[in-house]
């Protein structure tokens, strides 16, 4: 009697040069619903941004051009005050710390048909009317100069306040030297206002710190 021929069991292993299968790809689920939201969201500020600063305020002139016209008259109010006293709009830190003093040194002359001298020496006080102004009379090829004399900034202007001063008591009689002694200083003042703003640079007072007949 012949026996069965048991069959071999199937082997798991791929056959050779079979391809093999690639898993599949996981498909994206739908997008959550707090991305939506928070998609809708930042759309409607935006939006609701650009209406209240950039379209708002040209409806609300429109519909009140009284108020937009007083705005306007008001913004060149302040502006007016601005240039006609620059240190209005100062902080008090800018022009404490900013302030300087500038002196002429002795300068002697003759009074008006005299033959006697005057002796005189001023020191200004003037600040500069911002950063730019500030950074052009203190500096020079990046080198600071303040503290060490006149700034060469201003050294031209000095020549011209010294010609100014000469001009001023050699007008002057010695009567009228000794009695305006105390109003040479707005004299003075305001002199040097037009020279000093040339720098950009506001005179805030004229001391005098010696002052001589001879």
């Amino acid at each position: 009697m012949a026996k069965k021929e048991t069959e071999a069991p199937a082997d798991d292993k791929p056959v050779e040069g079979e391809a093999k299968e690639k898993p599949a790809k996981k498909e994206r689920g739908p997008v959550g619903l707090p991305v939506i939201l928070g998609i809708i969201f930042g759309t409607l500020l935006i939006l609701v941004l650009s209406v209240r600063f950039l379209i708002l305020p040209y409806i609300v002139d429109g519909l009140n051009p009284e108020a937009h016209k007083e705005k306007e008259k008001a913004e060149k109010a302040e502006k007016a005050k601005a240039a006609a006293d620059p240190l209005s709009v100062m902080t008090p830190e800018f022009k404490e710390k900013e302030t300087k003093t500038l002196e002429t040194g002795r300068i002697t002359t003759n009074p008006k048909g005299s033959t006697q001298f005057v002796v005189l020496n001023l020191a200004t006080i003037y600040i500069p009317k911002d950063e730019d102004a500030l950074a052009a009379i203190t500096k020079e090829n990046g080198k600071t100069k303040e503290g060490e004399g006149i700034p060469p900034a201003f050294l031209q202007t000095m020549i011209r306040v010294k010609g100014v001063v000469n001009s001023v008591l050699g007008s002057m009689t010695v009567e009228e030297l000794q009695g305006n002694r105390d109003s040479l200083r707005k004299v003075f003042a305001k002199e040097f206002k037009e020279l000093f703003a040339e720098k950009k640079c506001i005179v805030r007072e004229v001391i005098i710190q010696e002052f001589m007949i001879q």
